[in-house]
Formats: structure tokens, C-alpha cells, sequence
């Protein structure tokens, strides 16, 4: 790997080095799963469960249950 796009922090790059200072920051163990790249669907799914969150949290429940059955769509590779 030689770098990441870290597409939830405004396109920060990070390195290894400073995805294994994240990692330690939110104590978790730099698993070889981290380092590995992202498929478009997957980074896709991981905006999706963001705004899922976000409008769980504004009281949306509709909105929640549209972007749930998105989800679903995109199928299960995890």
C-alpha cells in the first residue's frame, strides 16, 4: 500500500505510518485488513451506514429505513 484516501476526513492522505497512529489513537490493533484497499462498493456502504447515523439521530426514520434497503441492494461482501 502506498497510500490512503481517507474519503471521511476531506480526502486526507494518510501512510502507513500515520494509519498505524490512528489506529492506536482509537485503540485498536493494526490488523492486515486495515491496509488493504476498498472496493467502490464498500466505501459506498460505509458513506451509507455515516448518513444512517446522521438521520438516526435527527429522528428520520424513513430516511433511515431508504438507505437501509440501499444497502441491501448493494448485497453482502464483508
Amino acid at each position: 500500500m502506498l497510500f490512503y484516501i481517507n474519503t471521511f476526513s476531506k480526502g486526507t492522505v494518510f501512510g502507513k505510518r500515520e494509519i498505524d497512529t490512528f489506529l492506536k489513537q482509537i485503540n485498536m490493533q493494526p490488523l492486515d485488513m486495515f491496509y488493504s484497499p476498498c472496493t467502490n462498493v464498500d466505501i459506498v456502504r460505509r458513506m451509507l451506514r455515516n448518513l444512517i447515523a446522521a438521520y438516526e439521530k435527527l429522528g428520520y426514520p424513513e430516511k433511515v429505513q431508504d438507505l437501509e434497503q440501499l444497502i441491501i441492494a448493494l448485497g453482502t461482501t464483508e
